[in-house]
């Protein structure tokens, strides 16, 4: 299993199956506020889970890890509320405290991202060019770009792809775009 960390915010997972998890990692503050809850309250999973995070283990989830996870939540605490755990969550490029590091676990935000619906009257459309997971990506990412943003500016993005996609007309170009999008999203 293989953990990547791109310039973004998420983790990247692949399994031993060659699948690509992709999930947000949970930021710091969300963990601080996670953190100062389960401190005055020691009801620690009904706030982690109130609060959209979740600790996975990236190898298997059993009691050992978990156990581990927990009983360095003391080592955490030092030397006063969460020093060593913030202080390693800074310098950690997957803001993990000293107990995910020790069981090989990561906090990931279970939030749904709040993302605009791709808006388009036309159904889905499978592209008739094969895609990497990046270019995915890039048409998904242009077609939530374009509900947000003027349609001068998104159809001066999509010229760039008018010759390679062969579509002269920019109008189309963009609208196919965003039918490939929505068939990546699994909407058909």
């Amino acid at each position: 299993m293989m953990t990547t960390q791109r310039a973004d915010s998420d983790i990247h997972i692949e399994t031993p199956e060659g699948i690509e998890l992709v999930t947000p990692l949970a930021d710091p503050i969300a963990r601080g506020y996670a953190f100062v809850i389960d401190l005055l309250l020691r009801l620690g999973l009904v706030f982690l889970l109130s609060m959209a995070l979740r600790a996975v283990d990236l190898t298997s989830i059993n009691l050992s890890t978990s156990m581990t996870r927990n009983l360095l939540r003391t080592a955490d605490m030092m030397p006063a509320c969460y020093g060593f755990g913030i202080a390693t969550m800074l310098f950690n490029k997957d803001n993990k405290r000293l107990g995910d590091i020790a069981a090989r676990t990561v906090v990931v935000s279970t939030e749904r991202p709040k993302y605009r619906r791709i808006e388009v009257d036309e159904t889905a459309l499978a592209p008739d060019v094969m895609l990497t997971q990046e270019e995915q990506r890039a048409v998904i990412d242009f077609a939530r770009f374009y509900e947000i943003t003027s349609r001068d500016r998104a159809h001066e993005i999509a010229y760039n792809l008018h010759e390679a996609l062969e579509e002269p007309d920019i109008q189309k170009l963009t609208t196919r775009l965003r039918r490939y999008a929505k068939w990546f999203l699994g909407e058909r």
